[in-house]
């Protein structure tokens, strides 16, 4: 399993979100993702994910969000993170608003890496100490060395 610190790079980490609903932290992600890596388009990449939530919230208990799709666009797992410190109603299952979004974009033929990507992030971000940590730094450099170690 790779590391995180191989699909994350610091220029896509967001330490706040200005958004509220649903629709305009899609449009943050797709912004940051387009804007951190090369070959993405933020129309192509909003539209992807909001058909991904769609389907099916990727809200979590605890604050937590992973939205992620596949496109042609990217050879490699393309990752970014965002934190919106006052919360977005994201549509959890317990009604809670979500601070924490981690979004993964996958080559279409990558389903064996995009789901253990997919696990590792939750793993990671299960445990409730390591997200109040996330909550309580300020920097992108800390926000960084917080998800990936380094």
């Amino acid at each position: 399993m790779k590391p995180i610190s191989d699909f994350i790079a610091k220029k896509a980490i967001l330490p706040e979100m200005k958004s509220r609903d649903k629709e305009g932290a899609i449009g943050e992600l797709a912004q940051l993702l387009s804007n951190a890596y090369d070959n993405l388009d933020t129309k192509e990449l909003y539209n992807l994910l909001l058909a991904r939530e769609e389907l099916c919230s990727t809200a979590m208990d605890g604050g937590m969000a992973i939205p992620h799709a596949k496109t042609s666009s990217v050879h490699g797992i393309c990752g970014a993170f965002a934190r919106s410190i006052n919360g977005v109603e994201y549509g959890s299952s317990a009604n809670e608003k979500t601070h924490l979004f981690f979004v993964l974009i996958s080559p279409d033929k990558s389903a064996g890496l995009h789901l253990m990507a997919l696990a590792q992030i939750s793993r990671s971000f299960q445990d409730p100490t390591f997200r109040e940590r996330i909550m309580q730094v300020n920097t992108v450099d800390e926000i960084y060395h917080l998800i990936t170690g380094q």
